[in-house]
């Protein structure tokens, strides 16, 4: 599977898949967390403008109404309370978004930094397939030339028997 992704069926192949995984992995995480933020982010808002609505309604309320301007007082302080809380739920929902986009920026250079290692690998496998033809071209020479000094030793060894040949044949047919 890892020739499938990296075109190596090796270790580094192996870690190339490993990384790639990874990385679809951590990008699905921030996907969801930032669906997850946007929609606590919209819940609140919209918790914030019904506190606000409330609070108008019952502020009306407590001019037109004396008989039950104690009532009132108690809802208006209870409802200015859940704006509160409201708006900090906000504030917290907006914190959580900015951090998530935070947490993104930085699995961005955790995905550069990956990737960038990956190109490191690649240029190092380059590095070592390189050495290794270089290694088949030294062997091929090495070769040529033992082969030339084989030659060259049998042609020493044949020099001193030729010279005996035509020495006997210079002794025999005189």
């Amino acid at each position: 599977m890892s020739y499938i992704y990296s075109g190596n069926n090796d270790d580094l192949g192996a870690i190339n898949l490993a990384m790639k995984k990874r990385e679809a992995e951590l990008k699905a995480v921030i996907g969801r967390v930032c669906d997850v933020s946007e929609s606590i982010t919209i819940t609140a808002r919209q918790g914030a403008e019904c506190g606000e609505s409330v609070s108008s309604v019952l502020s009306q309320q407590n001019n037109e109404t004396e008989q039950v301007s104690t009532a009132m007082n108690e809802m208006s302080s209870t409802v200015s309370d859940l704006a509160n809380v409201v708006s900090n739920a906000a504030q917290v929902s907006q914190n959580g978004l900015q951090m998530s986009s935070q947490g993104q920026e930085i699995v961005q250079e955790t995905i550069l930094a990956n990737n960038g290692l990956a190109e490191q690998l690649i240029e190092v496998e380059q590095a070592i397939e390189r050495l290794t033809n270089g290694s088949k071209s030294i062997e091929t020479v090495l070769s040529e030339i033992n082969s030339i000094a084989d030659q060259t030793n049998l042609l020493a060894l044949m020099q001193p028997l030729k010279r005996q040949e035509r020495e006997i044949k210079d002794v025999v047919l005189p």
